[in-house]
């Protein structure tokens, strides 16, 4: 959780305590609570003074689909509204993030015109503690450091830029990505042993924000943006062929993977690209009707799918820095589920 205490020592070393109502400046905030079985999203209203608001729940209904609405604490401090009250229900994060933006830029305390008398400390989430926080509109993330995000001008110097000048003295908080390109290894129902190609957008000490290359929003047009672990062991195959501790995360592998002029040969390790990602499996076999076809299986996902030379890839392991050569297996010791 954002710590007060922490906060305002903070923000009491930029000078910054001590001011009035329209000098005080407003963030918000996304803190993802849950990430496993069922998403779950908070959205917070920060201000300079320092007080926070829990305003916005976003909850996974199936798949990909999230609802959100306003918390109750929002509405007691806020009241309701022809737009906003307890009914409310907005159906994709663009439609939150231009709400919280619409409050966050009037300024001023968040509990300066509230409709209840009832104190910031009564109003304050003692829920779970986030597994991620991605500070949005010049926000602060649980340590008082700065993230990308939109800019609040109210004319002269933001808060934001002047935090921004005392953190540069002592390093960047979200460190440079060591690769650009990476893929992203899935353990997710239905789509197990997929390699996903994405590009990094930024990363912390534990987590990487990446931008899908082949996978869209569900409720827009823009590719699909995400936070995966930095590091994370990969399960094992079942199969046995692959190398015990690899990690999810790895660069795109070089374009002599795909290379024409490598010869595939059963019992080979190989990457297939199917349904926007690079699955792993191993030929078992060639398409009797054509001959140039292989019969390639996928352990992650117990599938046996015939593919086209041009979509079959040398499959090796990340590790250590460098990637490994897998052995072939003879089809004779494949243990394959019927």
């Amino acid at each position: 959780m954002f710590q007060e205490s922490n906060l305002g020592k903070f923000l009491d070393e930029q000078g910054i305590t001590g001011m009035s109502s329209n000098q005080v400046e407003r963030v918000w905030e996304e803190r993802v609570i849950s990430d496993q079985y069922q998403r779950i999203v908070h959205y917070y209203l920060v201000d300079t003074t320092p007080n926070q608001l829990f305003a916005v729940v976003g909850i996974e209904k199936s798949r990909r689909h999230m609802t959100y609405s306003p918390t109750e604490d929002y509405l007691r401090v806020f009241g309701s509204t022809s737009t906003v009250h307890a009914g409310t229900r907005w159906k994709s994060r663009k439609n939150v993030v231009e709400f919280l933006s619409s409050i966050a830029t009037q300024g001023g305390p968040i509990f300066h015109n509230s409709n209840q008398p009832t104190t910031p400390s009564a109003l304050k989430s003692q829920g779970p503690k986030p597994t991620t926080a991605q500070a949005q509109g010049s926000g602060l993330d649980n340590s008082t450091a700065l993230a990308k995000g939109k800019q609040i001008a109210k004319g002269g110097e933001t808060t934001r830029q002047r935090l921004k000048k005392k953190l540069a003295n002592k390093g960047p908080i979200v460190s440079e990505p060591a690769y650009e390109n990476i893929e992203h290894l899935s353990h997710d129902s239905g789509l197990r042993g997929c390699w996903f190609r994405s590009k990094v957008l930024k990363q912390t000490e534990k987590l990487i924000k990446v931008q899908y290359c082949d996978l869209t929003e569900v409720d827009g047009p823009g590719k699909l943006e995400e936070w995966v672990p930095r590091i994370r062991v990969a399960a094992r195959d079942k199969l046995g062929m692959r190398c015990a501790g690899r990690l999810t995360v790895r660069p795109w592998p070089a374009d002599s993977a795909n290379s024409s002029d490598f010869r595939f040969e059963v019992g080979s390790a190989v990457d297939t690209w199917w349904c926007d990602g690079w699955w792993e499996g191993v030929i078992t076999g060639y398409d009797t009707s054509s001959n140039t076809n292989f019969q390639v299986y996928l352990p992650g996902e117990n599938q046996l799918l015939t593919v086209e030379p041009k979509n079959v890839r040398v499959s090796k392991d990340w590790i250590d820095n460098k990637w490994v050569d897998i052995k072939p297996k003879p089809i004779e010791n494949l243990q394959i589920e019927k």
